[in-house]
């Protein structure tokens, strides 16, 4: 439920608060367009067909890798789908110095206002920024839900499970409709 913030209704953050987001790790990471409208390409013949904005936010999503040149960025599977989309980021933090982080490191509280580079929640706003930039040229009522959801990949078998998930979000969706 939305709790008042001086007066005003506002949403609760759905991060992990005892999670780092500046950390080494993999991310699931899923985005919606504004009310699930389907701005990014059709399904036809059972493949998806990507319209100008599904191709821009491709060649977004592949350049967010070479804009954050302080991060080693590994862009791991993604999916585009007519109204949404789905991509694991993989962070290593290329200034990380050698020897091995524990568990309890990582768990850093680190969610606090201020400034925010190098991590999750700027990767994505950047991109989600430059998609809407070159976006709103083709279309003027583009936009984005608010907020994305994210998820801490904690082991390789969900890493796994995950990808496949992507890799069959397509599948998944036709036998939906």
């Amino acid at each position: 439920m939305a709790k008042k913030f001086q007066g005003k209704y506002r949403t609760e953050s759905h991060r992990y608060n005892h999670w780092n987001y500046t950390n080494d790790g993999a991310y699931f990471i899923t985005l919606c367009a504004k009310y699930r409208d389907e701005y990014f390409g059709t399904i036809t013949d059972g493949k998806m067909h990507l319209s100008d904005i599904g191709r821009i936010l491709k060649e977004e999503w592949f350049r967010s890798k070479d804009i954050r040149s302080e991060l080693d960025l590994n862009l791991d599977n993604y999916v585009i789908m007519p109204d949404h989309f789905h991509g694991i980021i993989i962070i290593r933090r290329r200034d990380a110095k050698p020897g091995v982080s524990t568990l309890a490191d990582k768990m850093n509280i680190c969610n606090k206002f201020g400034p925010q580079s190098n991590n999750i929640p700027s990767i994505i706003r950047g991109f989600k920024s430059k998609v809407t930039v070159r976006a709103r040229k083709i279309n003027p009522e583009f936009a984005w839900q608010r907020g994305y959801y994210d998820r801490i990949i904690r082991d390789a078998y969900e890493f796994w499970r995950i990808r496949k998930y992507i890799l069959e979000n397509l599948i998944q969706f036709l036998e939906k409709t």
